[in-house]
């Protein structure tokens, strides 16, 4: 195309330099230099200077399909490194409940959930006594909700309180996650449950202005009031 337009138009010193440099570019594409000059596309080829879990670095950045950063464990690097976290130390567990904290509502919840077992799912940080299940509870990101159901499974109490005195729905509450307080919720003795302020997760959810919490804790609190009377023998409230 370039040659055509220098016989139409005669020679222009832009179109010349696309002449040279086009073929130039192409040929120092990683693509056509393995199709062209290597040994074509292998499956262990690294066209693009790739890495394996192996070989990643705590230097290299991770992202996923959306091009979203995953919080990756601090000190491990492979996926085995990651699946084996939380069977490393004490701090390593503790960096991964802070990072993942840290990374707010991108955080990786899948990744997360690998370092979690029996063993540390009620494991407390050293500072502020905080839980995996309290990090869940204070998150939005997507699978949070099925994340705590996991946790709970393995063990995880929702009742343990930080040094604030907060439980799991007490975080829930202050942070808006109304996925994690619809899970959390199913254990009524949650409900009740004042911090060191005498706050319940309901006072709490108000103060902080989040209503499609604030409203779910309520009606909570009427189907446990409902509850109790017909146990009781007392007169169901109107």
């Amino acid at each position: 195309m370039t040659v055509g337009l220098h016989l139409y138009k005669g020679m222009i010193a832009g179109v010349a330099m696309q002449t040279v440099m086009g073929p130039l570019n192409l040929i120092e594409n990683p693509l056509v230099k393995a199709l062209l000059f290597g040994t074509g596309i292998r499956e262990d080829a690294k066209i693009f200077d790739e890495k394996t879990a192996s070989e990643l670095t705590p230097e290299d950045e991770v992202v996923d399909g959306r091009g979203e950063p995953i919080v990756r464990p601090a000190g491990g690097s492979s996926s085995s490194a990651i699946a084996g976290a939380s069977t490393s130390s004490t701090s390593s567990f503790e960096e991964i409940l802070l990072d993942t904290w840290d990374a707010g509502n991108k955080a990786e919840i899948s990744i997360f959930m690998s370092a979690v077992n029996k063993k540390n799912c009620n494991f407390r940080t050293k500072e502020s006594g905080w839980t995996p299940l309290m990090i869940l509870s204070g998150l939005t990101a997507k699978g949070t909700a099925s994340a705590i159901r996991q946790v709970k499974q393995l063990g995880g109490n929702p009742a343990i309180t930080d040094e604030d005195g907060w439980n799991c729905l007490h975080w829930a509450a202050f942070h808006g996650s109304i996925e994690a307080a619809k899970e959390l919720a199913k254990d009524f003795a949650l409900l009740s449950v004042k911090d060191k302020e005498g706050k319940l997760p309901l006072d709490m959810a108000k103060a902080e202005g989040n209503e499609d919490v604030a409203k779910f804790l309520e009606s909570c609190s009427d189907e446990t009031v409902e509850t109790k009377t017909k146990t009781d023998g007392i007169r169901k409230r109107k």
